[in-house]
């Protein structure tokens, strides 16, 4: 991976460069906006029950548009928990600012075959690699809460406690 460049001060000022390879970060990205477009669904079947008033022993409306929501909407996908939780490693390359020439040390595998490839940088993957973290807490969050709200049923005499209880976690689940 080299990009010569003709400089006149000998490269003397190279910066170091830490690069991880586009793909990687495209495929992060585009994981972690559609699990934000997942969220903001959850999120949205989650308001009212933060909001409305206790139901007084009715909240079969609210545990019916949970159900329905936790049915229309899978939890994240599994590659996005992967990708989330695994380290990034990037590659390290020098950079010269005056003549644009780019140098990242290769392992020599006998074969001198050099293949285009896209990279992206390391501090963006590491910020979207956060990003996506911080959306899989705040989904399973929500998706917790709305299972609770579609299928737990309190003790007679309990419901406005319970209700209470679930109105607390919905404001804590929105606030994240």
């Amino acid at each position: 991976m080299s990009l010569p460049g003709r400089c006149p001060e000998g490269c003397a000022q190279e910066r170091r460069l830490e690069l991880v390879p586009a793909a990687e970060l495209d495929e992060l990205t585009a994981l972690t906006e559609r699990a934000e477009i997942h969220t903001g669904a959850l999120a949205a079947a989650v308001a009212p029950l933060a909001a409305a008033p206790p139901p007084h022993h009715n909240a079969a409306p609210l545990a019916a548009t949970a159900r329905v929501t936790l049915a229309g909407h899978a939890p994240v996908e599994s590659r996005l928990r992967e990708l989330a939780a695994q380290p990034i490693e990037p590659v390290v390359s020098w950079w010269c600012p005056h003549c644009g020439g780019i140098d990242a040390p290769q392992p020599c595998l006998g074969v001198c075959i050099r293949t285009a490839m896209r990279w992206a940088s390391a501090e963006r993957a590491v910020k979207m690699q956060a990003r996506a973290a911080a959306t899989v807490k705040r989904a399973d969050a929500l998706r917790a809460l709305l299972t609770l709200a579609a299928h737990a049923h309190p003790q007679p005499g309990q419901e406005e406690r319970h209700w209470d209880a679930v109105q607390r976690r919905a404001r804590r689940a929105l606030g994240a």
